[in-house]
């Protein structure tokens, strides 16, 4: 894919954060309140056509500090159960952002107690999984589920969201 307004012909376009936010519909989990300096990307996952997941990734310099991902359920059904998405998101984001090179770390993830998220300053339960260096949450907001990866230094800024429309 292509970031470019007019790539090669033939080659699909990837849609700005903008056009994302808005094919998506609905409001989408960012920090509420990230260093200035943090770049920002979004990206997606469709299933059979319909966007399902929509992605914040904050970036410093080449590595990742923290990935938001708003997800709902696709339109033939379906409930989301958050606690089960974290594991499988965690597990990605362990193994594509984390310094770890132990594949064993990857599933030696460990059940934290439950911990409260700020969305748009309202208080919403959240589970949390914890490996050496990273935390993860994941809570439900509505038929959404929100769920959050950091590494131990951003846990903090991590905890504090809000929804975004555009």
């Amino acid at each position: 894919m292509y970031r470019s307004p007019t790539p090669p012909a033939g080659v699909p376009r990837a849609l700005s954060a903008d056009e994302l936010l808005h094919a998506f519909g609905e409001p989408v989990a960012h920090l509420a309140d990230p260093p200035a300096h943090w770049r920002v990307n979004h990206d997606c996952q469709r299933f059979d056509d319909h966007l399902t997941d929509i992605e914040v990734q904050y970036i410093h310099g080449t590595e990742h500090q923290v990935v938001v991902r708003t997800t709902r359920p696709a339109p033939r059904g379906g409930i989301l159960a958050p606690d089960i998405l974290l594991a499988g998101f965690f597990r990605t984001y362990l193994a594509n952002y984390s310094d770890t090179p132990d594949p064993e770390a990857l599933t030696a993830t460990v059940p934290g107690p439950e911990t409260v998220l700020h969305l748009d300053g309202a208080e919403i339960t959240a589970a949390t999984l914890t490996a050496p260096g990273h935390h993860a949450f994941a809570a439900r907001n509505g038929e959404r589920a929100i769920l959050v990866a950091a590494s131990t230094r951003h846990a903090v800024t991590a905890h504090h969201l809000r929804l975004v429309t555009r």
